[in-house]
């Protein structure tokens, strides 16, 4: 039988998690605590195999120190991170320091169900909204090194973070979603995507992606 331990500040949560996991996972044991000091002693010869971790909005400030106290505590355990949210910065630093998982409280409670029997096999596990804030932020260094080399944003006085956000929109992102993403207000975002068609005087997202393509075009030359 394998041991997983579920820290969660929430007492409710808690509860609600281990009844859930209970029931999909007769082969492990689960212990539910506040903090990791909390949780039971294992017996001599076991170890705790799974760490089911919530973070929570108003821990942000702690969310490293709990991490080092964790892997300190359980060198051999599996990471699995049940977050609220996360900034891409934070992504970043769970992958280097060995985290297996990463799942957002506010999707569907199953997901936990596909994160744990995809660590418990050696693989890794990230929400789809992780992989896609992991995708694009992957290409903000080419973006904002291509806007280095192309002609039309100097020619319309784009910032870099300009062009960054002239290529989301070009995409097709909404407003709501590169907002999240940069951590930034949707009002924010608006006005700058309403300073970006001012500069190219590009009427609409259309004549701004046919602007986008055919700076490529020039790039290759």
């Amino acid at each position: 039988m394998k041991i997983c331990g579920l820290i969660d500040e929430y007492p409710i949560m808690r509860l609600g998690l281990r009844i859930f996991l209970e029931e999909h996972f007769k082969r492990i044991i689960f212990h539910s605590a506040k903090k990791i000091n909390d949780l039971p002693k294992v017996n001599p010869g076991q170890s705790m195999d799974i760490l089911l971790i919530g973070l929570n909005m108003d821990q942000k400030l702690n969310w490293l120190k709990q991490i080092e106290q964790f892997t300190t505590a359980y060198p051999l355990a599996a990471l699995i991170i049940h977050a609220e949210n996360l900034e891409a910065r934070m992504v970043h630093y769970l992958s280097r320091h060995g985290v297996k998982g990463i799942v957002l409280k506010h999707n569907d409670p199953s997901e936990l169900i596909e994160c744990i029997s995809a660590v418990q096999k050696g693989r890794r596990y990230l929400s789809p909204q992780i992989k896609q804030m992991i995708l694009i932020l992957a290409q903000e260094n080419s973006t904002l090194q291509q806007h280095n080399n192309v002609g039309w944003p100097d020619r319309f006085h784009l910032t870099s973070h300009q062009y960054l956000l002239a290529t989301f929109f070009a995409k097709g992102m909404k407003t709501s979603d590169i907002a999240k993403l940069l951590k930034l207000s949707a009002s924010t975002i608006s006005t700058t995507k309403a300073v970006i068609l001012k500069k190219t005087k590009a009427a609409n997202i259309l004549e701004l992606n046919n602007l986008l393509q055919h700076a490529k075009f020039k790039s290759k030359k």
